[in-house]
């Protein structure tokens, strides 16, 4: 996510496994007031789902647990 005085620019993309650098496929432009307005929609919205299934824990911060891809271990 970058922005400036005038707008937010979010980027979403993939990471792969080997391959150095993410693949950008889509890019969103928002005002600050919108990008607010969106901050909001997913706090609250966040909230409503915590109070269905329970909280969403995040991993400590600074750990190195790895996210989504694992090396697999092949035993001969």
């Amino acid at each position: 996510m970058n922005f400036n005085q005038s707008e937010f620019v979010v980027d979403f993309g993939r990471i792969l496994p080997g391959v150095p650098e993410a693949t950008v496929y889509s890019r969103v432009i928002l005002s600050p007031q919108h990008a607010k307005r969106f901050m909001q929609l997913l706090e609250r919205n966040i909230k409503k789902y915590e109070e269905q299934f329970g909280e969403v824990k995040l991993p400590e911060q600074g750990s190195k647990q790895n996210i989504g891809f694992q090396q697999a271990t092949i035993n001969s």
